[in-house]
């Protein structure tokens, strides 16, 4: 059974974007279902018995106050595996680092070979058979019963149900029996990591921005439908920063095009929608399609640059960071204009006023960065701070939860302040 990623058939001018991500959101569940019911069925160690045999070879603890535990630690130790035991709470807990006169293949083997006989694993061997035989069922969208049950007593059945959980293969689901609510009834679930709102192609101003862009009869790109549809990159932000920093690319080098599109052709009939977060996208696509000069209030670099040095999902929380600890120099000037300065880490921008940039103008809140070759500038992505507070969760998501509430807030309100007085001093200078 295959494993590889499904790919995408291009079909982008018939099919609307939104279909498109729920088409292929539905064929990555189905893969999950598929790989997880394949590793759970497999007779030797795999990802379904790996974590539970390396508890017995590594060095992790084992609650061995359960009885299948006790038993498979007992025929550990005639093996000469385990070595420590200790008191841990109501259970015995045993530390498990391994004999020093056996080899490590020698443990891991000894140790692969208990395992692979223990009722855990002949279990778990029944769950993942079951599960792949009735992925067919997943596919047509319904969610069927396993002809196995787990007792809530029963120590077996709980490492059993404890290690599905634990490897998160997501398969399995329990239904309490009417008649003995001490037993479950398993199902397979259809899985569902894609909850509303939780990616910004799932937010209202994510629909708005892919309906802007398909009145205009412009055609998003297969791969950028699949970022915005899963979000891979999510180490480096979510699908609006992905989407913002795609761009900056652009803005950085003016031979790269609009390269999101499969054609430019009908950028000209792209208009705003009222949102934001969408029109800002929006604004910078029109200019970068119209324009027709670099000019730049500040120093920008023309050597090849990092994009994601600094302007990863976690550099709004930094910038938190450096207000609490007194480390960025605020409203510092850089050829006349006002940014935030981020001065431990990797040294980062944000600009407090709209800046004219390679030809685009791009409003208060977007990252910056340096060329250690020139120490000139570029431009990495949008942040939370070109929004209010509140529509800047919504638009970046869990992006934006890594830090408290309150300690976001005084971040949103700093930012806000110093806008407000870089149009202060503004006014002054103009009277």
């Amino acid at each position: 059974m295959s494993t590889q990623s499904p790919e995408y058939t291009n079909t982008a001018h018939q099919v609307p974007v939104i279909e498109q991500v729920q088409k292929l959101r539905h064929q990555e569940n189905l893969l999950k279902n598929t790989s997880g019911a394949v590793a759970l069925s497999k007779t030797t160690l795999d990802i379904s018995s790996g974590e539970a045999a390396m508890k017995y070879v590594g060095y992790s603890e084992v609650d061995i106050s359960k009885s299948d535990y006790q038993r498979d630690y007992e025929q550990l130790v005639e093996a000469g595996v385990a070595i420590k035991i200790a008191e841990r709470g109501n259970g015995r807990v045993v530390s498990i680092k391994g004999n020093p006169s056996l080899s490590k293949f020698d443990r891991e083997e000894k140790a692969e070979e208990i395992f692979a006989n223990s009722v855990v694993h002949i279990k778990l061997g029944e769950v993942g058979r079951e599960v792949e035989d009735k992925v067919p069922l997943v596919a047509e969208g319904k969610e069927p019963y396993l002809g196995i049950a787990f007792d809530k007593n029963d120590p077996t059945d709980q490492v059993v149900m404890d290690t599905l959980d634990s490897i998160r293969v997501g398969l399995v689901g329990y239904e309490e029996d009417r008649d003995n609510p001490d037993i479950l009834h398993a199902k397979i679930n259809q899985i569902d990591r894609f909850g509303e709102g939780d990616m910004y192609i799932d937010t209202d101003s994510g629909r708005q921005f892919v309906d802007a862009i398909e009145k205009a009869g412009l055609v998003l790109k297969p791969g950028v439908i699949k970022e915005l549809a899963f979000e891979n990159e999510h180490r480096y932000g979510n699908g609006y920063a992905w989407l913002t920093r795609e761009l900056a690319k652009s803005i950085n080098a003016p031979d790269r095009g609009i390269p999101i599109f499969e054609s430019s052709e009908g950028v000209e009939d792209l208009e705003r929608t009222g949102d934001r977060a969408a029109d800002v996208a929006i604004d910078v696509i029109q200019q970068l399609a119209t324009r027709d000069s670099n000019v730049s209030d500040i120093p920008v670099t023309r050597y090849n640059v990092a994009m994601k040095m600094g302007s990863c999902k976690d550099a709004e929380e930094y910038y938190s960071q450096s207000l609490f600890i007194k480390s960025m120099q605020r409203t510092i000037d850089v050829s006349g204009r006002k940014f935030w300065h981020k001065g431990h880490g990797v040294g980062t921008y944000i600009n407090l006023e709209p800046v004219m940039f390679n030809g685009i103008e791009l409003p208060p809140g977007f990252l910056f960065n340096k060329s250690p070759d020139d120490d000139k500038f570029y431009v990495q992505r949008a942040t939370g701070f070109c929004f209010e507070e509140a529509e800047a969760k919504e638009v970046f998501g869990p992006h934006m939860y890594n830090q408290s509430d309150d300690s976001l807030r005084k971040v949103f309100d700093a930012f806000e302040r110093d806008i407000f007085a870089v149009e202060r001093s503004r006014r002054t200078n103009e009277k």
